[in-house]
């Protein structure tokens, strides 16, 4: 749902991490949610997390390795996600990556409430590779 950046503000709770290009916020009144605020313009972290996720929600092998996205802002300086925990070590043990998501690191990934490990960072991607191995098709005239 993409909705005005105006009904973000007041959402915003304390910071509860930080990354080269965002900040992420406790979201008031939605403890097993967080939003993410971009700090560069344009900010491509968020548009690219909520359009993978839009590709990968409906797929059954794909849509549990994601963090799952609710809502975006108009200019995409805010994306509210599934809050996703620090894992401990038992549960990093659990990490599932596709190999076109580019960072890996444990910090990327996180837990939800119901224990599910997903990757909560997953903007960067080496697509290319990936998909020059998917053969052409001929389109009729």
């Amino acid at each position: 749902m993409i909705l005005e950046d105006g009904l973000f503000p007041p959402l915003m709770g304390s910071p509860v991490g930080t990354g080269s290009s965002r900040v992420v916020l406790e979201y008031f009144g939605q403890p097993d949610c967080v939003i993410k605020v971009g700090y560069r313009n344009p900010p491509i972290a968020n548009w690219t997390e909520w359009n993978l996720w839009l590709q990968v929600e409906n797929d059954p092998a794909l849509a549990p390795v994601f963090g799952r996205c609710l809502a975006i802002s108009a200019s995409g300086k805010f994306l509210v996600m599934e809050r996703l925990n620090d894992l401990t070590d038992a549960q990093a043990a659990k990490r599932l990556c596709p190999p076109w998501v580019t960072d890996k690191k444990r910090t990327a990934f996180g837990v939800n409430a119901a224990g599910d490990v997903k990757l909560r960072d997953y903007n960067q991607l080496a697509l290319g590779s990936f998909l020059s191995g998917i053969p052409l098709q001929l389109m009729p005239a």
